[in-house]
């Protein structure tokens, strides 16, 4: 829903930023598993891995929307949904405080630091 109406590229970078980490806080246990380890190899829970390479459909899409080329734009997408990915960790766990109030906004700002320093 964060994503709905926002223009290709940064915009929408962000706001899929914000929407991970929303669902993430949300959804402690589902985040958990998402952002884990397997829990096998041999792909069980297509469901899961489909919903995982959707997410990664949107960043990638932002990368590309911005200009760079399909195949790198898949390497800095995943670059910046792991640094996403450490980040809503600390969040979640306290390490990185950052009130309730203030948590759509400074995962915003973090956005667009990785999205200018990988763009």
């Amino acid at each position: 829903h964060q994503v709905a109406g926002k223009p290709a590229g940064e915009q929408t970078l962000v706001a899929a930023g914000v929407g991970f980490f929303l669902c993430a806080r949300d959804h402690r246990n589902l985040f958990a598993l998402m952002a884990g380890p397997r829990i096998n190899l041999k792909g069980a829970f297509p469901g899961l891995e489909m919903a995982m390479m959707q997410t990664m459909a949107i960043f990638h899409q932002s990368f590309v929307d911005s200009g760079i080329g399909s195949e790198l734009a898949r390497v800095r997408a995943a670059v910046f949904l792991s640094a996403l990915q450490g980040v809503t960790t600390q969040i979640l766990h306290r390490r990185l405080h950052v009130s309730r109030a203030n948590a759509k906004d400074f995962v915003a700002q973090i956005c667009r630091m990785l999205f200018k320093g990988l763009r």
